[in-house]
């Protein structure tokens, strides 16, 4: 019952850093999605 705020709780010490989906589809290199990621 507890333990789930307790997780989000010691979650918020770390950062969180959020990727879009044009910055994983952005390698130039890549011919198809599926090579950019």
């Amino acid at each position: 019952d507890h333990i789930g705020p307790a997780v989000l709780h010691e979650l918020e010490k770390f950062p969180v850093h959020s990727l879009g989906l044009p910055a994983l589809m952005s390698d130039p290199s890549a011919k198809t999605p599926e090579e950019a990621l």
